[in-house]
Formats: structure tokens, sequence, C-alpha cells
């Protein structure tokens, strides 16, 4: 029942249907508070609410619902803080919650999902530190926080999470360098870390060893120091490399192998000089190297398109045998 006009609250019979496996009721007008007793269907393994108008807290009584691998919450104005008791839910593989009003910390307790492969929390106003902790999520794939007030820095615990292929931490207020040993992580394809306050040191060259990589974006920070010119032919999958509105010197590398690029911006790096080099220039047909005031917006659409996934959610263990 998706993608409908329903509107008013969630009915409280729904929580007498035991047998119930899956709640899909994304994109509608529903409104009030979540139901604490769709914690009692003990068999529930997916709910998906999302782009509706509920508001209020998650009722801890929801952390009851043991079975549960989806919980799927974004796009309403849910508020409070995020229930430290959704780490109790062992089989929980997705955590989708952006687009909402939570505060405060990320709970700590969420490091005991051990079969968490998304967290998704970006666009709302939480606060604290990044929990070093969700390093141990050997299953996590993607940690998207970006929109938020996060502050200090990027926890080392985080270069853990071997299967990460998504980094997202945009638009915070994150210091402090940017880690070496995220190089390690050799699965990820987006490093987005712009629109913080990192500063103090230059592009570490161990993140030459990402080869899969295909957005870095480091743009309005205040790094330091010269390009390592491995960034120039290390990614052979990159599409854009934005690392404008910071502090970088010396010389662009003269040498430039990216034949996926399709854009670079490097504008407002005042101590970045020398010549451009020709082989900037002999990337793909496609290369855009614009730095007009609308370039902004067709890359925020473009990435809207590639990071934020589909409007459908996906899991890859979760509902491997249901339909949507």
């Amino acid at each position: 029942m998706q993608k409908n006009q329903f509107q008013g609250t969630l009915p409280l019979s729904i929580c007498q249907a035991r047998a119930l496996e899956g709640i899909y009721l994304w994109g509608n007008a529903l409104t009030g508070v979540l139901p604490s007793c769709l914690g009692g269907l003990s068999r529930l393994t997916v709910l998906i609410l999302i782009t509706n108008q509920f508001r209020g807290q998650i009722p801890e009584e929801l952390c009851q619902a043991s079975a549960l691998e989806g919980l799927y919450l974004w796009d309403n104005a849910l508020t409070g803080t995020i229930p430290s008791c959704l780490g109790s839910l062992s089989q929980l593989v997705a955590l989708e919650l952006n687009m909402n009003y939570f505060c405060g910390p990320i709970p700590e307790e969420l490091c005991a999902a051990s079969w968490l492969e998304g967290l998704y929390l970006w666009d709302n106003a939480l606060t604290g530190t990044v929990p070093s902790c969700l390093g141990s999520l050997r299953e996590l794939t993607v940690l998207d926080l970006d929109t938020n007030q996060f502050h200090g820095r990027i926890p080392e615990g985080r270069c853990n999470a071997n299967a990460l292929v998504g980094l997202h931490l945009w638009d915070n207020a994150l210091t402090g360098t940017i880690p070496n040993c995220l190089g390690s992580l050799r699965y990820l394809y987006d490093l987005v870390l712009n629109n913080n306050h990192f500063c103090c040191g230059s592009i570490p060259e161990e993140l030459c060893q990402m080869s899969l990589l295909e957005y870095l974006w480091f743009n309005d920070n205040d790094l330091t120091g010269s390009l390592p010119s491995c960034l120039a032919t290390s990614f052979p999958l990159l599409q854009s490399m934005l690392l404008y509105n910071n502090d970088l010197r010396g010389s662009i590398p003269t040498e430039w192998r990216l034949p996926s690029l399709i854009s670079i911006m490097l504008s407002n790096n005042p101590k970045l000089g020398a010549s451009l080099p020709p082989s900037l220039f002999l990337q793909q047909d496609s290369l855009n190297a614009t730095e007009s005031e609308s370039f902004n917006d067709v890359l925020r659409d473009q990435w809207s398109s590639r990071a934020r996934q589909s409007e459908k959610p996906c899991l890859r263990r979760c509902v491997r045998h249901r339909s949507w």
C-alpha cells in the first residue's frame, strides 16, 4: 500500500495481525505517532513508513520486535533521540532514519547490531562525535551521516569496517586531519567529506590505494599541503574530484590518467599554482571543469541520484524472498 494518498493515523488494529511479517506504507500522508504496540509483532521483519508525516519519538517498545531486519522511517517529522535499545535488534540489517528531526548523539549501543549493513542518519540534528565502535560492524557497507552537527575527528576505528563502500560525512563540523588509514578501505567508492573543518595537513597519499573510488569530495575544508601526484593516476573509475575552497599549495600533478573523470574543481586554493598540465584535458570527452555557480546544483543532483539510492529501500540480506 505504498505511494497512495492514505491519511490519518496508523490504526491500532494493525497490531492484532500477529503473523504480519512486513508493513509497507511509504509515500502516503499518514500522521500521528508510531504505535508502541508494533513492538508486539514478533514476526515483523520489515517496517517501511517512509515519506509520511509521522511525528513524535520512536517508541522504545519497537525494540521488542526482535525479528526486525529493516527499519525505514525516513522523510517524516520524527523527533527526540535515537533509542539506544535499537542495538538489541540482533537481526537488524538496515536502519534508515534520515530526513527527520532527531537530536543528540548516536548511541554506542547501535554497535551491538552486528549484522547492520546500512546506517543512514543524514539530514537530522544529531550532535556529538562519530562513535569509534562503528568500525567493529564488519557487515557495514554504507555509513551516511551527512548534514548533521557532528564534531571532533574521524575515529581511527572507522577504518576497521573493511566492507565499507560509502562513507558520507559532508556538512558537519568535523575537524583534525584526514586519517591515513582510510586508504585501507579497498572497496570504498564514495568518500565524501566536504563542508567540514578538516585542516592541519595534506591529503594522505595512502588514499591512492582505493582503486575503486568514484567520488572524492574534499571541498570546503581547510586542507593544506600539496596534491599527491598519485591522485592523478590511481583511480580508473573516478568520476568526480572536488577539492575547491581549501588552502592547498604547490603545483598540480603533471601526469593525469583518470579515464572515467567527468568533473574536477580546484578553484579557491590561492597557493595552488604553476601551469596547467596538458594531460589534465586528455581525459574523457565529457570532462567538465566548469566553475560556474550552477555547477554545484548539477553535482548535488548527480549525488542525489547516485548515493541516495532509489525511492525503494534496498537490502542485500533482508527481504531476499519477499516481493515489493
